[in-house]
């Protein structure tokens, strides 16, 4: 899911959510508390074992062309990251 890069201003902070839900099949993306954007399918209903070390600001791609992978890295700050054991609604997503 992509979080529409127009709607991001820089040098101001702004609020990024990814809620996944397996049993609903789905993962949504929230900019400033506003759902911009849902996938159904796909790595939505991938049962994930994250028996490796979690990422924040860091993506590991292994399935691009030519078959050859790499690191990306956010290019900014990461403040106040939390990670919850279950989806949260749009209502708890807005009061955080």
């Amino acid at each position: 899911v992509d979080v529409p890069i127009a709607q991001v201003s820089t040098g101001e902070w702004h609020f990024v959510v990814l809620s996944w839900s397996a049993a609903a099949g789905e993962v949504k993306a929230y900019l400033d508390g506003v759902q911009t954007g849902t996938t159904q399918g796909g790595p939505a209903t991938k049962n994930w074992s994250f028996t490796d070390p979690a990422s924040i600001g860091r993506d590991y791609y292994e399935e691009v062309v030519g078959g050859a992978g790499g690191l990306t890295y956010f290019a900014g700050k990461i403040d106040e990251t939390r990670v919850y054991s279950r989806a949260l609604s749009a209502g708890e997503i807005k009061g955080l």
